[in-house]
């Protein structure tokens, strides 16, 4: 199949716009590090992932956070109670005793969440493949949570991508247990982009997006951007440095190693919290 490289950056992305303004220092190393040691744990259990390795420049208890996109598909009768595995209708901070595993498409213009029955019918999977490809997601989901309790740090959802090889063997790929994919807190308070999403869904931008992505599907526009001419602001300044020093203290105590001169996560937090004060 070859072999390929994976280049980070300090780039990130909020509500399926693309690249933002502004750029987290330290983001892309952080990320890289985070995956890279997610991608060991499940290789030495013997879980076959696209992992290769890393190179420098030179040479069971799930809960289910407000803001789950869950939600807003259950409102709408997008997803059942009964596609979830569930015997009632789940609240917003309810915690669940096993993972709820959703899935979704990956190469249209914007992730459409589907049934497991849906995604077994286009990708012409058997019942046992199924099967199998709930087995690793949840060996998955089970290291990533033993791997984020190192920060004590808390799983509360995220997204695992798999593919088959050449043997058509399942493996993961892309990149899991970062802040980027996951959703993680610390005493109730998220330790991810998230941080950035609470600052924009304030903004008059979040709602334009919102109402472009609504307008696009009945009106069948592929890019919805082009349907209103909204751009995003810039981070305030002392939120991004403080959701920089998240990632890589994040990172420094996810692998339990010093990777970052950054404060401890705990005082990562008292910022973010001072900050929120500030705002209030």
């Amino acid at each position: 199949m070859g072999a390929g490289r994976f280049l980070v950056s300090d780039r990130y992305s909020v509500f399926d716009w693309g690249e933002m303004p502004d750029h987290l220092e330290g983001k892309g190393t952080a990320l890289c590090l985070m995956g890279a040691y997610c991608f060991e744990q499940l290789e030495k259990q013997g879980v076959k992932t696209h992992y290769r390795g890393i190179v420098n420049n030179l040479g069971k208890t799930v809960t289910l956070p407000e803001g789950f996109s869950i939600f807003k598909r259950l409102a709408h009768g997008k997803v059942t109670q009964n596609d979830l595995g569930l015997d009632h209708q789940p609240q917003p901070s309810e915690t669940v005793t096993n993972p709820i595993f959703d899935v979704s498409t990956k190469l249209e213009e914007t992730d459409r969440y589907i049934t497991w029955a849906k995604a077994k019918e286009i990708s012409s999977i058997t019942d046992q493949e199924l099967d199998d490809i709930k087995t690793v997601l949840l060996k998955a989901d089970t290291t990533i949570t033993k791997v984020a309790a190192n920060a004590c740090l808390k799983n509360e959802n995220g997204e695992i991508e798999i593919a088959f090889n050449d043997q058509h063997k399942l493996m993961l790929v892309d990149v899991l247990g970062t802040l980027d994919e996951f959703r993680f807190t610390f005493q109730g308070l998220h330790v991810s982009k998230e941080l950035a999403h609470q600052f924009y869904n304030k903004t008059q931008w979040r709602t334009d997006v919102e109402h472009a992505k609504k307008d696009a599907e009945p009106k069948d526009v592929k890019n919805w951007k082009t349907l209103y001419n909204s751009q995003p602001t810039l981070l305030d300044c002392k939120l991004k440095t403080i959701i920089s020093q998240m990632y890589m203290v994040a990172a420094n105590e996810m692998t339990k190693k010093h990777l970052f001169d950054a404060p401890k996560l705990a005082n990562s937090i008292d910022n973010y919290k001072g900050y929120i004060g500030e705002k209030a």
